[in-house]
């Protein structure tokens, strides 16, 4: 087996530059994100046994970089996703402690009173049509405090 340095970020050889044009005319810019590929793949070849030409390394090296930028793209949007639900839970507790201290007054559509009701899909069932607090106090609905059919005993009973 052949020892690769793997901390090498430029082409130690004439087959390695030859790759790296190669992605580059294929739109693949990034030295440092090739070298990372192509190093890559030379350790798992070497670690196989097998051996690979140019032209098939190109290739390998270039599945390598997309599938690493999906990958990042996926952590990413993981990432992004749970900054959302995490800032929705504190909303949240923010809604219920609110609700608890009898505040009431809650602008379900966080729009100051333009109308704008897209954002009520951030508010919770309970918020929304005045579920039984924890308490077992029976709530108001905090997006819809006039609504006379929220508020009719059989209809809250199948809502509850």
């Amino acid at each position: 087996q052949t020892s690769i340095d793997l901390d090498d970020d430029a082409p130690q050889n004439q087959i390695e530059l030859h790759i790296v044009d190669q992605l580059r005319a294929m739109g693949f810019t990034d030295l440092q994100e090739i070298m990372s590929g192509l190093r890559s793949i030379q350790r798992t070849n070497v670690e196989s046994g097998i051996g690979i030409d140019a032209y098939g390394m190109a290739e390998q090296i270039m599945m390598h970089i997309v599938t690493d930028r999906e990958e990042r793209e996926e952590a990413k949007k993981m990432d992004q996703a749970r900054i959302l639900s995490e800032a929705e839970r504190l909303r949240d507790g923010q809604r219920r402690r609110s609700r608890r201290n009898g505040n009431h007054d809650i602008d379900c559509d966080n729009d100051g009173g333009d109308g704008d009701d897209s954002d009520i899909v951030h508010y919770s069932m309970e918020d929304m049509i005045g579920l039984t607090q924890d308490d077992g106090v029976e709530g108001k609905s905090s997006c819809f405090p006039q609504s006379e059919l929220l508020a009719n005993p059989s209809v809250a009973g199948i809502l509850r």
